[in-house]
């Protein structure tokens, strides 16, 4: 591996540990929010609703409720390939000492879907990037994989061994075991990857570098203002409160706006700034065979009662 790619990778990882507390936080009470709307509307009778909120709910954060819950409202809209999948899903991660009958209902309800879905078990080298009808699976090895009967196209991609595509026809109720074949190029090399400009990564690395420092700088000031907020809080309480001491009160309303502001911009600095880094790595790591488009970014600092920054790009 290059230097330079791992320099990158490096700069990702920093990045990435900064901000995943920050966003995991607010991705598990965003699930929850999701998560319980989903299944109000699904009482309501509103399966479409219910479907897409307790989706996004379980992308955020994959829990056995959610998928069995998912799985219920896609099997009433006729997704029944989806629903066995939701539904395998919470079968597996059912707990060893969770309540038998609950499992034994759901092992059942499975039972019923896989009569109207195929399977499909793809046999493949290990480190190969799967794919089915263009969807991403995984990395194999892959586990069995649940498709609508008809045609199914699957595709493997491997940077050692070349690619290959297979397309079969899948049977409801039944499962077919698929060898996919990688092939390389012509002449048994892989074609050489396009050349592409340098400087959109360079200026993707400096906006990284300049979000992290911003949301860095913008946690500390927010700590440093909450400090203050609760100092100042402590001193009107002892003065007699608002009316005795009223420009401390209005001191530590300050303060605490203070707060909330350089919070939301720290937030939003390490978020820009993960993204930009892992747009650098992208582009930096993944070859094009297509031309490089017209490269425009616009970098927009934003303050006042949402603070943060924008970031807008093609490359």
């Amino acid at each position: 591996m290059k230097i330079r790619n791992i320099l990158v990778l490096a700069m990702l990882a920093a990045a990435l540990m900064l901000a995943t507390p920050v966003l995991a936080q607010a991705n598990d009470a965003e699930a929850t929010l999701l998560y319980q709307e989903g299944v109000a509307a699904a009482k309501a009778e509103r399966y479409d609703e219910a479907s897409r909120k307790l989706k996004r709910s379980f992308e955020l954060k994959p829990s056995l409720d959610t998928a069995a819950n998912l799985s219920f409202v896609e099997s009433i809209l006729g997704r029944k390939r989806d629903a066995a999948e939701h539904l395998a899903y919470a079968i597996r991660v059912h707990p060893s000492t969770g309540p038998t009958e609950k499992l034994k209902r759901m092992q059942k309800d499975l039972e019923a879907l896989e009569k109207d879905v195929g399977r499909v078990t793809i046999q493949c080298p290990q480190g190969t990037v799967v794919t089915l009808n263009g969807g991403a699976v995984g990395i194999a090895p892959i586990t069995m994989q649940y498709v609508d009967p008809g045609s199914v196209t699957i595709s493997g991609k491997n940077d050692a061994l070349g690619d290959g595509t297979v397309t079969i026809q899948a049977t409801a109720g039944q499962t077919a075991v698929v060898n996919l074949e990688l092939h390389r190029g012509k002449n048994g090399t892989d074609p050489p990857p396009s050349e592409r400009a340098i400087w959109p990564a360079i200026v993707l690395g400096g906006v990284g570098a300049a979000g992290l420092g911003v949301g860095i700088a913008g946690l500390v000031v927010s700590v440093q203002k909450a400090s203050d907020a609760e100092d100042l809080a402590q001193q009107v309480n002892t003065g007699g409160g608002c009316e005795a001491v009223p420009q401390l009160c209005a001191d530590g309303e300050a303060a605490q706006t203070d707060k909330n502001t350089f919070l939301g911009v720290g937030i939003a600095g390490i978020v820009a700034g993960t993204a930009a880094s892992i747009g650098m790595v992208i582009y930096l790591a993944i070859p094009s065979d297509e031309p490089t488009p017209t490269t425009a970014l616009r970098f927009t600092p934003m303050f006042g009662p949402t603070s943060g920054i924008s970031l807008q790009g093609t490359f």
